[in-house]
């Protein structure tokens, strides 16, 4: 098993990073790229709800600002720089580690547990598994930990607000430096992700996708503009069949 902490140069004009921590050897194989939040456990269990309540819980405490405005402030950093952490680093020079370390505090982690099946479809999977997410590596490895999957997943993609560089979904940049650090065709790239636009820049440079989207039972979802959707993860051999042909 290779454990490493890793960052690889792009080869776009101007040198940037992809922040990953990488825990086994990639293969040939495809990949299958997934999402963390909303993704790897389900919207209804309450823990993205409570890491948003702690980010707005960090501008009010850290930053002084009332309730609405801190939740107003938070909206528009996530809609300007594709997550809040992400502003709070631009526009407000937070410090990371005082920022993390506040979030790790304040999410309720008791919201999620082990998951055998989660575990299970990883290890039926015939394909890398690689976690691609807009959050920390703290929030990151402390939730697949707890949902008892992290030893099989090969690698972690994730966010580092302090890096000035850096780009998130959904901006091409991001799909583009994945590409890169995989080294795989876009085709061999199966990506699963709970926000609909996140999915649809995946398909348009030609990722095999799917939108997690936790809908009503007796709700019919159709497939939009050949996207593919399911409830759960746990779905995901009805739309990406040929990653579990045994």
């Amino acid at each position: 098993m290779l454990l490493r902490l890793a960052f690889l140069i792009s080869t776009a004009a101007a040198a940037t990073f992809v922040h990953h921590f990488q825990r086994l050897e990639l293969t040939s194989r495809p990949k299958l790229v997934i999402d963390l939040d909303n993704t790897c456990y389900s919207h209804s269990c309450g823990l993205n709800a409570s890491l948003i309540s702690a980010i707005d819980a960090y501008a009010q405490t850290k930053l002084g600002y009332d309730f609405e405005s801190a939740k107003t402030e938070s909206t528009r950093l996530y809609r300007q720089y594709g997550m809040t952490s992400k502003g709070l680093a631009r526009d407000h020079n937070i410090n990371l580690k005082d920022y993390e370390d506040f979030i790790d505090q304040n999410v309720d982690y008791t919201t999620i547990g082990h998951d055998d099946r989660l575990l299970e479809l990883l290890k039926k999977v015939e394909a890398d598994v690689i976690v691609f997410t807009n959050s920390g590596i703290k929030h990151t490895t402390r939730t697949l930990e707890i949902l008892g999957v992290l030893p099989y997943v090969h690698m972690v993609i994730y966010a580092e607000c302090m890096d000035p560089e850096f780009t998130v979904k959904p901006f091409q940049e991001a799909y583009g430096r994945v590409e890169t650090l995989l080294q795989s065709d876009p085709s061999n790239l199966y990506f699963l992700d709970d926000n609909e636009t996140n999915v649809r820049v995946a398909q348009e440079r030609g990722w095999n996708v799917a939108h997690v989207f936790e809908f009503q039972e007796d709700a019919v979802v159709p497939s939009k503009n050949a996207i593919q959707v399911i409830k759960y993860i746990y779905d995901t051999p009805s739309v990406f069949s040929d990653l579990f042909a045994n």
